[in-house]
Parts: structure tokens; C-alpha cells; sequence
């Protein structure tokens, strides 16, 4: 039995330094080279030595795997978290809305599309008014909406945006009407200034959309606001109502005027048709001491509401009330 076990340990050992012959060999082969004093030193020691000088260097190699592999980690997540801030914040600036119509909902999408080769997005955009300028447009705070104006079922749009390659003399922000005939086509420019903004609201419930749109433009001191809702027909515009207030607090006269709108729509007798309600908020100012801006104060504030009721395709003033505060 001790000679089995002896021929098989002496077989095992011979087969152990066959193999190291031939890693030598390949090491040498690779090098091009001799082994140097550290291999022929380790490859000279017994192997129960060199079982040791194993696992002294491998917890060294395993530091260093475990080195490399939190680093790679850490580039990897480092990378994920980059795409995410810029795949998601670029889509925060795409297309944003305040709405201005508290009572009717719209919801205005990223991309307005019914086939998906006919998208309607800012490069779109960017594109189509490019080609209608015949000049690269700079196009910013690009707002869209797709609706029917002109009939039911229509395949139509409203883009709102601040064209910062005019002048602001010719003013910046503006509305335009968009048609779908092959292909989107620009029909028709329906509000400027130097901001705009608009939303959609079917005044008379009949599927078929108006719009609300509001305006200003800043004048020294002071700015000209208006408000209106546009009925969109294939002849032109037709204007369901219309409001336009200015303010001229900012020039620091005494007498100017200080002037607010807010709008809301409501069916108030339950008719199926919204009444616009207008809250006027509007006070003269005056120094109460010095000349200074925090001496300047608005006094006589008087807030007068207005309800307007559509009659013959045009709202009419229906009631008034005004009350002073105290």
C-alpha cells in the first residue's frame, strides 16, 4: 500500500515539474529572455515555499483587483448619473407651460405627432421657421400645442417662442398658427411682442378650440399688456374679446399708475359657454416721505370685476362691481 501511494505522489511530482518546465519556457518564449534572479529564486524553492510567496503576493494582486474594480464602478455610475442629468434636464427646457385659463385643461406634449415621420418638435420647429426666413433661426422657450381652430378633427398647431435673432424692437416673443397639409406648414403669425404666450379653451364646447393669448411690451418705466381670445377661421382672425392696460410704476412719478388683469373662465349660468371674468386691480402712486423707491407707494387701490358674456360672436360687458380698499 505505502509503495501505491509513494509511485502516485512520485507520478504527481513529476507531473508538477513538467508543468513548471513548460511555464518556464513560456515565460522565456514571451520575454525573450532568460528568467531573472526572482523567477529562478522562486522556481528554486521548494513547493510549500512557493505556496507561500503565493498568498503574500495574492493578497496584494486581490487589493489591487479590488482597486481597479471600485474605481471602474465608480466611472460607470459616474457616467449613468451624467446621461440622466442631461437626458432629463434637456427634456425640462424642451416645451414648458404656465397656463394662463385656470378652468379649462390642456395638455401640451413634448412631441405632437399623429405618424411618427411628421413629428412636431423644437428641431421642427427650428427647422420649418429656418426655411421660412431663409436664415438660421434662434429660437428659445419654444412652446407647442396641437388642436383644431378652424374645424373638428382638423390636424392644426400653435407654437409660441422668443426669436432672439431680430431685434427687440421688432419683438421677441411670438405666436404663430400651423397647418398640416403633406407635411406642417406655417399659415399664419397671430400675436407679437416682446413676450407672448397663449392656451386653448373651446369656449362653446362645440370641439372646436379658441385662443387665449397675452402680450406686453416693456417701454421705459413701464409696459403695455393685452389680452385677448382669438377665434381661428380659414377666411383670418376673428377677435372674441379684447383687453390692453399699461403700467407705469417703474418710471417713479407721483401720479403714475399701477394696473394688474387676472382672467379666469367659468360657465357661470350653466349654458355649455364660458363667460370670461376680468379683476381690475388698479391704484395711483405717491411718495409718502422722501424720494426714495421705498417711500413710493400705491394708494387709492380699487379692484373692479368685470364679467363679459359671448352674444353674436363677440363677449359684451354683462356685469360690473367695484369696491375701494381700505
Amino acid at each position: 500500500m505505502d509503495d501505491m501511494k509513494r509511485d502516485k505522489l512520485r507520478k504527481e511530482f513529476e507531473e508538477l515539474k513538467s508543468r513548471m518546465h513548460k511555464i518556464e519556457s513560456k515565460l522565456n518564449e514571451a520575454d525573450g529572455l532568460d528568467l531573472g534572479e526572482d523567477e529562478q529564486s522562486y522556481f528554486s524553492q521548494p513547493i510549500k515555499a512557493r505556496k507561500a510567496t503565493d498568498l503574500d503576493g495574492g493578497s496584494e494582486k486581490k487589493k489591487k483587483r479590488i482597486g481597479r474594480y471600485a474605481l471602474t464602478g465608480l466611472a460607470i455610475g459616474l457616467l449613468f448619473w451624467c446621461s440622466y442629468r442631461w437626458v432629463y434636464e434637456f427634456q425640462d427646457r424642451k416645451i414648458k407651460r404656465n397656463p394662463i385659463v385656470r378652468i379649462v385643461e390642456s395638455k401640451p406634449v413634448d412631441v405632437l405627432t399623429d405618424y411618427s415621420e411628421d413629428s412636431l418638435d423644437e428641431d421642427t420647429v427650428q427647422s420649418l421657421f429656418s426655411k421660412y426666413r431663409k436664415q438660421r433661426m434662434d429660437l428659445k422657450n419654444i412652446r407647442l400645442a396641437l388642436g383644431s381652430f378652424r374645424q373638428k378633427n382638423a390636424r392644426e398647431a400653435v407654437v409660441s417662442f422668443q426669436d432672439m435673432s431680430q431685434s427687440h424692437a421688432d419683438g421677441w416673443g411670438e405666436v404663430w398658427f400651423l397647418v398640416y397639409k403633406n407635411g406642417w406648414n406655417i399659415d399664419r403669425k397671430l400675436v407679437d411682442g416682446d413676450e407672448s404666450e397663449f392656451q386653448m379653451i373651446d369656449i362653446e364646447n362645440d370641439g372646436i378650440s379658441e385662443l387665449w393669448t397675452r402680450s406686453f411690451r416693456i417701454f421705459q418705466g413701464g409696459k403695455g399688456e393685452e389680452a385677448q381670445l382669438i377665434s381661428i377661421n380659414h377666411r383670418g382672425n376673428k377677435t372674441l374679446y379684447q383687453e390692453r392696460w399699461s403700467d407705469d410704476y417703474g418710471t417713479g412719478k407721483p401720479g403714475s399708475i399701477r394696473c394688474s388683469h387676472d382672467f379666469d373662465f367659468c360657465d357661470i349660468d350653466n349654458d355649455g359657454i364660458y363667460e370670461i371674468i376680468d379683476v381690475e386691480r388698479k391704484g395711483k402712486c405717491k411718495y409718502t416721505g422722501e424720494p426714495y423707491k421705498s417711500d413710493f407707494v400705491v394708494y387709492n387701490n380699487t379692484t373692479t370685476k368685470r364679467i363679459y358674456k359671448l352674444r353674436d360672436e363677440e363677449f359684451v360687458l354683462s356685469s360690473i362691481s367695484s369696491c375701494q380698499d381700505k
